[in-house]
């Protein structure tokens, strides 16, 4: 059997508070495995008072929901997220099936998290779009469109 396997991470400083994230998938694209701590991390950073920014891709969001919705709603923290919207240029054209972008925002709606999405995102855009998203009070997404 051949896998793939896709890693991220990051870190404030060198050591510093961490997050990182992997998903393991067949060769079919069938995710055998997935595990992502950002939004935990982040979390924490909120609650030491740091401002951290949590930037993931739309399928991370949906593995993430329960860490969402505690940080967000049980906790009351002020979560930033930049979302990585897979796919939406092409399914809004009607040329890709990907569900990444049929899902992002009613899941967002769904967990009551305000956005603004910026379907084309240009250097200017996003840099407006990244100053609103960290000026705004309470949880909040900047969805960038892929």
């Amino acid at each position: 059997m051949k896998a793939r396997l896709s890693t991220d991470g990051g870190a404030r400083g060198n050591p510093g508070p961490a997050a990182y994230g992997y998903v393991l998938e067949a060769e079919d694209g069938t995710v055998l495995a997935a595990q992502g701590e950002a939004i935990g991390v982040a979390g924490g950073l909120l609650l030491g008072g740091a401002q951290p920014v949590v930037v993931i891709q739309c399928t991370g969001l949906f593995e993430a929901g329960d860490a969402l919705r505690n940080a967000v709603h049980d906790l009351g923290l002020p979560l930033k997220l930049i979302v990585g919207v897979r796919s939406y240029r092409a399914y809004a054209a009607g040329q890709s099936k990907d569900n990444c972008p049929a899902f992002t925002e009613p899941v967002l709606n769904a967990w009551r998290v305000p956005y603004t999405l910026l379907p084309d995102p240009d250097e200017l855009g996003f840099a407006a779009g990244v100053q609103e998203l960290t000026a705004a009070p309470g949880p909040r997404a900047l969805l960038l469109g892929e």
